[in-house]
């Protein structure tokens, strides 16, 4: 039996005044559901042999109200209160309390138990780490690059990303010698001789999302990404972000990931497996030198941006702020200032676009 645990507040819901789920005495709410969060249950409830629970550390109360909602909306009066929910009081006591999964469910399989959670650092009990799939907090630093709005694409599309990455760690371990745990831990973090980093360009692949939104999609077929901000950047435009800035990490502050001896503590159990099993398609590789090439994909089509000391090319309709906010982290220049022939500074709002020449320090700026 496959046992996911599913957090709520900032991983399935969210904060929002308007939102349609409420629950009487709660100081919290109202809520509103993630993006996809309807069909992330639905999917993973249509997965054969899976048992779906929830584990909140909110109150049981609040927790137990507002999943009945949640589950009347998304399947009918049908499912109310056959879900298990686990709360605050189900939590291991201690500085923090834990989300302690062994002994929880009476016969429950850890090497086939997995929890969605935004705050996994903060719950996961010494030893279970491994059992946690990282997603991206919903609260996070404002970036004005664009190394920052992929970020918001791949926060904003989070629950597409956890089921992908469900399935792909069930379709591992049904190939290779390993569990589903062994294979959600491989695919956030790699071999056991590995470096400390989470792997979030590979967890952040076209193939986690497109496993995502086609198991989504066959439930809701019109479902897609949530582009909020209009941005047309996919969030596996991992590329650019690694041209960027050499320290991913510094993007996902606020997702407060695994310390270092957590960290140990999942590379301990990590088993061999095939590299091919937990790769994605090769991407394109940047080069370490000054010159760095990069692959952007753009919703409907894509587009090249190259990074130069010399040269430098951005899209065409890109604002001067989100311009020089990215031209101040590709190149190694402090407080630099963007001209426009004949030589005024660019502004915030201003739009740049190709039938004028731009500079910045010394670089000469040209859009597609």
């Amino acid at each position: 039996m496959i046992t996911v645990f599913v957090d709520l507040d900032d991983t399935l819901v969210f904060f929002n005044p308007e939102g349609k789920f409420c629950v009487a005495g709660d100081t919290e709410g109202p809520y509103e559901l993630a993006h996809g969060g309807k069909e992330f249950l639905q999917a993973l409830q249509s997965i054969p042999g899976l048992q779906l629970n929830f584990f909140s550390g909110g109150p049981r109360s609040r927790n137990v109200g507002l999943v009945d909602q949640i589950l009347c909306d998304a399947f009918g009066d049908g499912e109310c209160g056959k879900i298990r929910v686990f709360s605050a009081e189900d939590l291991l006591q201690g500085d923090p309390p834990k989300k302690k999964l062994e002994g929880l469910i009476e016969g429950i399989e850890l090497e086939q138990t997995m929890v969605v959670d935004d705050t996994a650092y903060h719950y996961a009990a010494p030893g279970e780490e491994r059992h946690f799939l990282q997603i991206y907090a919903c609260y996070c630093e404002k970036h004005d690059h664009y190394a920052g709005k992929v970020f918001i694409m791949r926060r904003d599309n989070n629950l597409i990303r956890a089921l992908g990455l469900i399935l792909w760690a069930l379709e591992i371990s049904s190939s290779e010698p390993c569990s589903p745990v062994d294979a959600l831990s491989l695919l956030q973090w790699g071999s056991s001789s590995g470096d400390n980093d989470y792997r979030h360009n590979a967890t952040n692949s076209q193939r986690v999302y497109d496993l995502g939104l086609e198991a989504m999609r066959r439930v809701n077929p019109e479902l897609e990404l949530l582009d909020r901000e209009k941005l047309g950047i996919y969030p596996w435009s991992c590329e650019l972000l690694e041209a960027l800035t050499g320290e991913q990490d510094s993007h996902f502050g606020s997702t407060n990931l695994f310390d270092k001896d957590q960290v140990g503590r999942v590379r301990l159990s990590l088993p061999p497996v095939s590299r091919v099993a937990i790769d994605p398609a090769p991407s394109l590789l940047v080069g370490k030198d000054d010159a760095a090439e990069v692959r952007i994909q753009w919703i409907g089509e894509e587009k090249e941006a190259i990074g130069k000391q010399k040269l430098v090319k951005l899209p065409s309709g890109t604002t001067g702020k989100v311009a020089k906010a990215t031209l101040e982290h590709i190149l190694p220049v402090e407080s630099g200032v963007l001209m426009v022939e004949p030589w005024d500074e660019v502004d915030d709002v201003e739009i740049l676009d190709h039938t004028h020449l731009y500079t910045y320090e010394g670089c000469k700026i040209s859009l597609f």
